[in-house]
């Protein structure tokens, strides 16, 4: 399987930008230095830092939804079964609380 690009985004003149600054292009690859990985319950790793980042973002991408009323599609790629568990949780306790 291989991710590919929409066609509207492999346009030149595409420049769709939901949040400001420059690393909240279309897509993004942000690296947390400060995160450090630890074992969650399952023998996989997981990042707490990561996972309050992440969490942060989609809240500030679902604000802009509801100011615009624009649906937005986001897709999250983790390595590690701790780390989707760990964002998982995070959600459900944001949309909960």
């Amino acid at each position: 399987m291989q991710i590919l690009d929409a066609p509207t985004v492999r346009q030149r003149n595409y420049t769709k930008q939901y949040l400001s600054g420059k690393m909240y292009k279309p897509y993004s690859f942000i690296n947390i230095a400060c995160g450090r990985e630890e074992y969650g319950d399952r023998r996989s790793l997981r990042n707490n830092i990561e996972v309050v980042v992440v969490a942060d973002i989609i809240s500030n991408l679902l604000q802009v939804t509801e100011k615009t009323k624009i649906c937005i599609n986001v897709g999250l790629i983790f390595p590690y079964k701790a780390q989707v568990f760990a964002i998982q949780e995070k959600f459900q306790e944001t949309c909960s609380g």
